[in-house]
């Protein structure tokens, strides 16, 4: 928020949250290698031991650090997906941009032409 609307009521702001995938991945990535690791130190081997932080066991931090794992999957192929396709349709712009180009240059080329064939038939017939 501004210097201006902190600390006021907003009545015309319609504030939207929306969660960053990447970062929502890495934190969870994270909180189940912390209850892998505590669990190391004292569950033992212990299968119901709980992480006080979370309440995984150390079961589900191993599927929610898969899980995470592939959402970072996920989330880098679509942002390569993205890039590929940006990168598309930069070329078929620049394709577009050169035809256009040569076009126009073959426009002005014939209208010359043209221009220097009446000229020389004008000469000619007078």
């Amino acid at each position: 928020l501004c210097e201006n609307c902190f600390g006021k009521e907003h009545t015309h702001h319609h504030l939207k949250y929306i969660q960053n995938p990447l970062l929502h991945a890495g934190n969870k990535q994270v909180l189940g290698l912390r209850t892998l690791a505590v669990a190391k130190t004292n569950g033992g081997d212990d299968t119901s031991w709980r992480d006080p932080l979370t309440g995984w066991t150390k079961s589900d931090a191993e599927l929610v650090i898969q899980q995470a794992q592939q959402g970072i999957d996920n989330y880098s192929n679509r942002l390569q997906q993205i890039l590929k396709r940006n990168e598309e349709l930069s070329e078929e712009e620049l394709r577009l941009s050169r035809q256009r180009l040569a076009d126009s240059e073959r426009r002005l080329q014939d209208t010359m032409s043209d221009g220097w064939r009446q000229l020389a038939w004008a000469s000619i017939l007078h």
